[in-house]
């Protein structure tokens, strides 16, 4: 299956659970980890595991054998309650991630997809990453890049119009909202994760200005999804064919287009040195 065959396809499964926004992010996100699947092999473990979702999307294209050990961590117990109902890990287990209950050098791969921006203790969480993965395991990140403020559409949009000061405003509330601690620049997570003992193999950028821009756009049409998910407990989707046929022609012509910034990473590190 060629790269712009399984774009579609994923985009259209995200669509089944999420809003249009999170659909297209995630899709170009997953799609990465899909591409090095002959480096993801179990014991894994999916950090942030939260509903569970994006690891049942990935595991139906990656189809390893079931029987293949899958351990999903998340600290928020809500989430987890929805990932037990889709029932795609193995075992799943409420922690936080900077002293996780496994032994040294557990795990072959790692997953942490969209997750290390929103931990404090990062440098803590990059130790024990290390400490649970074998030597020769690989670590898969993707995360927000620093450039992700200055992407939003809303935010250029009041800053074309003198309105700079809004604009500003606008970037900081969606990443509270989002909850971004750590937007720091690729050469900062390359330090931390050498000094963590591992090594990147592969660097890309994802997310270009396009993607950006129209993830953005499409946002407030997902406002019901994230006001039922918090306080229902489950998101509205309005989901019909025309629309996801429309997404996916979008999606396969401007995703691939070269863009001066990027508002995310994707790297695959290789652990090579042990910490502990």
């Amino acid at each position: 299956m060629n790269r712009d065959k399984i774009k579609r396809e994923l985009l259209k499964e995200f669509l089944n659970y999420y809003p249009i926004s999170l659909a297209l992010i995630r899709t170009l996100e997953i799609i990465e980890i899909i591409q090095d699947k002959e480096n993801l092999t179990p014991p894994i473990l999916d950090l942030g595991c939260g509903d569970g979702i994006v690891f049942k999307i990935l595991q139906n294209f990656i189809k390893y054998e079931k029987k293949a050990l899958s351990i999903g961590l998340d600290l928020d117990y809500k989430t987890l309650k929805k990932a037990e109902k889709i029932n795609v890990h193995n075992y799943l287990i409420q922690s936080n991630s900077k002293k996780m209950p496994f032994r040294n050098n557990f795990f072959n791969s790692i997953i942490a997809n969209s997750v290390i921006e929103h931990i404090r203790e990062v440098d803590d969480t990059l130790f024990e990453l290390n400490r649970v993965l074998k030597r020769g395991g690989i670590l898969f990140l993707t995360f927000p890049s620093e450039n992700l403020s200055e992407l939003f559409f809303f935010s250029n949009l009041f800053k074309r119009i003198k309105l700079i000061k809004i604009g500003k405003g606008y970037a900081k509330l969606k990443n509270k909202l989002w909850k971004h601690i750590n937007l720091f620049e690729i050469e900062i997570w390359e330090s931390k994760l050498i000094k963590s003992g591992f090594k990147v193999l592969k660097r890309k950028n994802i997310l270009n200005q396009h993607i950006t821009y129209m993830a953005d756009i499409l946002f407030p049409a997902s406002f019901f999804y994230y006001v039922n998910n918090r306080f229902l407990n489950r998101g509205i989707l309005f989901k019909s064919k025309l629309k996801t046929n429309f997404l996916v022609k979008l999606l396969l012509k401007f995703s691939d287009k070269s863009s001066k910034k990027y508002a995310g990473y994707y790297l695959k590190c290789e652990k090579v040195k042990e910490l502990f």
